[in-house]
């Protein structure tokens, strides 16, 4: 059962060239999911994040692309393990004959 890991969009990699963070709205802008979503997986610990500040109440939280790539590969469906193949059982050929009435050797 093997595992493939898609790699970060594009449009993310993108919103991080020359930058080391992404505040949490630039961040839910290049995933296209919502700001409150990205805060609820942050809260979680869906999404790892650092905070900025000393903030108690509003706590500005930035995004590393390590940060990012642990939530899309977080994000991503686990494997689905193959289906078992059924033992056909096997009878030699004329072996046992159906009737109307039932089964007769």
């Amino acid at each position: 059962m093997r595992r493939t890991i898609t790699p970060l969009p594009k449009r993310v990699r993108e919103a991080f060239e020359g930058r080391t963070y992404l505040s949490l709205a630039k961040l839910a802008k290049a995933f296209q999911l919502g700001e409150n979503t990205l805060r609820r997986h942050a809260v979680n610990g869906t999404l790892p994040s650092h905070s900025k500040g000393f903030g108690k109440y509003r706590i500005h939280r930035a995004f590393t692309l390590g940060d990012a790539e642990i939530f899309w590969h977080r994000l991503q469906p686990p494997p689905v393990p193959p289906k078992a193949r059924r033992k056909k059982k096997l009878t030699p050929a004329g072996v046992a004959k159906t009737t109307a009435s039932g089964l007769v050797r």
